[in-house]
């Protein structure tokens, strides 16, 4: 039986569509404007990263490093979160923190994919102070993922009713069907492969094992036509409005 908290992921007609991290097509990427946008553009919620600084606040932002200028770069989380929040200002971006995020999600009401990046220095304190906060705000709505088996399983362990996914990349598996089977033992009850991986024989067996399947990074109509026939639960895209045009008009 599905809990009410993993139904919301699972599509009723179309396949649900989420902005990569945000409409990144169209907007500065994981900024609230761009959570904005792909929400105006009929997104029916986003996925964003989460990283930390130095000092452990937990931020918005994809890459580990800001840049500087003349080909310097900065590894964030060596950067305090002031030092992060003033660098981001002089680039331009205002970048949120995952509290901030959270509250924006809240006030939204929509879908939210919290993607735990792995590369950082302190992955059990983000683990478990990204639990925290979701449990702070409310997990309702919130699915989180991460390439990293260890942060899946701890927030699945601090939050074992927020659904939680195990992210597939392309060319980095020996056997789909195996890992699927693997993020199930850390509590997963989602799996997101590179689209790349999925196939009608990948999707049979993902569903075999009742796993919700979210595929990334769509940007293609014709691509995004194929997987909604294949059956895929949702698409994270950079370009909500084309392709939840593509969806509803191939529908």
């Amino acid at each position: 039986m599905t809990s009410p908290e993993l139904a919301r992921f699972k599509r009723q007609g179309r396949p649900l569509v989420y902005g990569h991290r945000g409409a990144r097509a169209r907007a500065v990427e994981n900024t609230i404007a761009a959570f904005d946008l792909a929400l105006a553009e009929g997104a029916d919620g986003v996925e964003l990263d989460v990283r930390m600084t130095g000092d452990g606040e937990l931020v918005i932002l994809h890459d580990a490093h800001l840049a500087l200028g003349e080909a310097k770069a900065a590894r964030v989380d060596r950067l305090s979160w002031g030092q992060t929040k003033e660098l981001g200002r002089k680039l331009g971006v205002s970048i949120p923190t995952l509290d901030e995020a959270l509250a924006w999600h809240r006030r939204n009401g929509k879908l939210t994919n919290v993607e735990l990046k792995g590369d950082v220095a302190h992955v059990p304190w983000l683990g478990r102070r990204a639990a925290e906060l979701i449990g702070k705000h409310g997990p309702d709505g919130i699915l989180v993922s991460s390439f990293h088996p260890g942060l899946v399983f701890s927030v699945h362990r601090q939050l074992p009713e927020l659904p939680v996914a195990l992210l597939l990349e392309a060319g980095r598996l020996n056997d789909l069907e195996q890992l699927a089977g693997y993020s199930r033992l850390l509590g997963a009850k989602a799996v997101h492969p590179d689209r790349r991986l999925v196939t009608a024989d990948v999707m049979k067996r993902l569903r075999a094992r009742g796993s919700i399947v979210n595929t990334w990074t769509v940007n293609d109509e014709t691509e995004a036509l194929r997987l909604s026939a294949l059956g895929v639960d949702g698409i994270v895209t950079d370009r909500p409005l084309e392709i939840l045009k593509a969806l509803e008009g191939g529908a």
